[in-house]
């Protein structure tokens, strides 16, 4: 789901991997920017759609200015699991 809170702790990750001081800087910013590109995107695909694509952040001055999505692919539930499947230590 694009606009739920996973898609912005993902790219937070992938951000804070790759240049820490856009978060510690630019926290708000990034947020509402990425908040917005979820919104973006589930405008256009709907709500609730699983995804896999790029997301392009561009920065001025380490700023976050733009954000992009790129090879956005939606993807369809194509089989339900309803038995419990269950793991335990060896």
């Amino acid at each position: 789901n694009p606009a739920g809170i996973s898609f912005v702790k993902y790219l937070w990750g992938a951000v804070g991997s790759r240049n820490r001081t856009v978060l510690e800087k630019y926290r708000r910013e990034f947020s509402r920017l990425i908040q917005r590109l979820g919104y973006k995107i589930e405008d256009k695909i709907g709500s609730g759609k699983m995804i896999t694509g790029k997301v392009v952040i561009e920065l001025e001055d380490a700023k976050p200015v733009r954000a992009k999505a790129l090879e956005l692919k939606v993807w369809d539930a194509v089989s339900e699991v309803t038995e419990e499947i269950t793991a335990e230590a060896e």
